[in-house]
Order: structure tokens, then sequence, then C-alpha cells
């Protein structure tokens, strides 16, 4: 008997990998597309040149890259205090980096020191970085456990 539970439990944690996988990879495809959905609406309503959002489009990707190279190798998603402070973290350093980019390609680039609108812009980044980031961890998080609850279903369902 203790054989079969051992192989019920690798079996799971396989199952349960793989739906962790296809959960991160879903999370990413809807931010995206939500950024997507952002831009196009911003640049049809408003008339922005499509050069603004630049900046956006390589957060979202770099925020990516660090969930997909650090989070997924070290499991930190499942682990609810350290997926808090590894949010907290990449928003800000995705702040940093905006905040880089406009300093020295924007208009900032020819004052001497910030401005409050810089520094305005810095916290409104930081917080829409944070949020986006917190709505994406949350949907991962959901999303891997509604699909490990339903292998432990299926798990008792079949001895």
């Amino acid at each position: 008997m203790n054989k079969i539970k051992n192989y019920f439990d690798g079996e799971k944690d396989e199952r349960i990998r793989q739906g962790a996988y296809k959960a991160e990879a879903y999370a990413f495809r809807v931010l995206l597309v939500i950024l997507g959905i952002g831009i196009a609406i911003k640049f049809f309503l408003f008339n922005f040149s499509i050069k603004s959002y630049v900046d956006e489009l390589l957060a979202i990707l770099i925020s990516g890259g660090i969930y997909f190279f650090v989070m997924r190798k070290e499991k930190i998603v499942e682990k609810k205090k350290l997926g808090i402070l590894m949010t907290l973290f990449q928003a800000f350093c995705l702040t940093v980096l905006s905040g880089y980019y406009h300093y020295h390609f924007g208009v900032l680039h020819y004052k001497t020191r910030p401005t409050n609108d810089f520094i305005l812009f810095l916290f409104g980044s930081f917080i829409t970085y944070l949020v986006a980031l917190g709505i994406f961890n949350w949907f991962v998080n959901i999303y891997n456990q509604s699909r490990q609850h339903k292998i432990d279903k299926e798990i008792e369902d079949s001895e």
C-alpha cells in the first residue's frame, strides 16, 4: 500500500507542476491582452503615438521574464509571503526601469533634477505595476489551487 501512495504522490506532484506551467502561460497571455486593449483604447481615443507605449510593453515583457526565470524556478508563488515580497520587488524594479527610460529619453533629460511630475509618475508607475503583478500572481495561485483540488478529488475517486 505504501508503494501505491508514493506512486500517486509522485503523479500528483507532476500533474500539479504541469498545471502550474499552464497557469503561468494563461496569466501572461491575459496580461498581454489587457495591455494590448489598453494601448489600443488610448491610441484610438486619445491619438497618442505608439512610441509612448514602448516602455509599458517592455515592462510587461521584463516582468514576465522575471516571473518565469526567478519565481517559477524557485517556487516562490506557492509561498504567500515570499510571493508578496517578490511582487513588490518586481514593481520596484519596473518602476526604476520606467523612470530611467523617461528621465533619460523623455522631456526630463534636459532638467537638472527630477520634478514633482516625475515623482508622481514614478509613484503612479509603481502602483500600476504592483496592481498588474498582483493580479497576475493572484490568477496563477487561484488556478494552481483549483488544479490541485481537482487532482486530489480525482485521486480520491480512483481509490
